[in-house]
């Protein structure tokens, strides 16, 4: 798994931007979007709450889980990974 810290900055995109981001790709008012993006944020908050992972196939995988203390995982999807320029570390043993 990564461990990847990022600070609220210039790599940051608020909701408000997000959305209308997201309305214009839909071709659509802002409501839409945000209706949308609202259901999607929360579902998935509900599917780490059942303690369940989410896969988006190209996004990445992640895990939320409620062991001794609250864990998130993330597993990047390629697309994610070379964007960043993220390249994993590990190697097989020789």
């Amino acid at each position: 798994m990564w461990i990847i810290t990022f600070r609220a900055s210039r790599l940051s995109v608020a909701k408000k931007e997000f959305v209308c981001r997201l309305a214009g790709r839909m071709r659509t008012g802002e409501a839409t979007p945000a209706r949308w993006l609202d259901s999607v944020l929360g579902e998935t908050w509900q599917t780490f709450l059942s303690d369940r992972g989410l896969t988006l196939p190209g996004f990445g995988a992640s895990i939320w889980s409620r062991n001794e203390r609250w864990t998130f995982e993330f597993d990047p999807g390629r697309k994610l990974r070379a964007l960043f320029g993220w390249y994993s570390s590990c190697r097989s043993p020789t």
